[in-house]
């Protein structure tokens, strides 16, 4: 089952409330402040006329402060819209296969998929497969080409029997003809199953677990 859930919205209204008791605010503010400018122009003293540079620069305040206000409600308007189109195109991915950057793979009926990269070339590449335990269940030889690699894990543990569906980690070992580290890096893949919208960003439901959208190397929609 696919899934959307969304937490930005209720972050938009709540700005939006605030917004618009801000201006409610500073509109009652304005209407008692020239309701008190009038009374005291009209009992002013004609002898002793009094001092309207601060009632002006008031003015002027009360002027800046709502043309701001108009300001961030324009920008909250425009943040929304931005944030809707965002959450629009992140539907899109409800269903297709995506290849990511981090370390989890998802074992299905097909086998587990994991990609991988090498700054060099190796003599000896391990993939270490855990449970969602943290419990070692497998190990696989890698390729040893510099570059990216892919290796396909048929879910067979390392006593014979077979691992159950789900999410697994993945770590890789890999070294030189001299016994020094190469430098590696693991990708994985897997079918969106949820879109989560919240105030930090988009994620995406994969493999049991959500990863952000930055993770996303490529998109592929499967072949029915």
């Amino acid at each position: 089952m696919t899934t959307v859930s969304s937490s930005t919205s209720s972050s938009t209204t709540t700005a939006s409330s605030a917004a618009a008791s801000a201006r409610t605010s500073l509109a009652g503010d304005y209407t008692n402040f020239l309701k008190l400018l009038t009374t005291q122009l009209q009992n002013q003293d004609p002898l002793s006329p009094m001092d309207t540079d601060k009632f002006t620069s008031q003015l002027v305040q009360y002027s800046q402060v709502e043309q701001q206000l108009a300001t961030n409600t324009k920008l909250d308007t425009l943040a929304a819209s931005s944030a809707s189109a965002s959450q629009a195109a992140a539907v899109n991915y409800l269903g297709a296969k995506i290849d990511l950057n981090n370390a989890l793979t998802e074992l299905t009926s097909s086998g587990a998929t994991v990609t991988y990269k090498l700054a060099s070339e190796a003599t000896d590449v391990d993939l270490s497969f855990y449970n969602s335990d943290n419990k070692l269940v497998y190990t696989q030889v890698g390729k040893l080409a510099a570059g990216v690699n892919t290796v396909t894990w048929d879910g067979t543990l390392d006593d014979g029997t077979q691992a159950a569906a789900g999410t697994y980690r993945v770590a890789i070992s890999a070294k030189d003809a001299t016994g020094a580290a190469v430098s590696s890096t693991v990708d994985s893949s897997g079918t969106v199953t949820s879109v989560n919208f919240a105030a930090d960003g988009v994620t995406l439901g994969v493999a049991g677990t959500t990863v952000p959208l930055s993770s996303v190397n490529t998109v592929s929609i499967p072949q029915s």
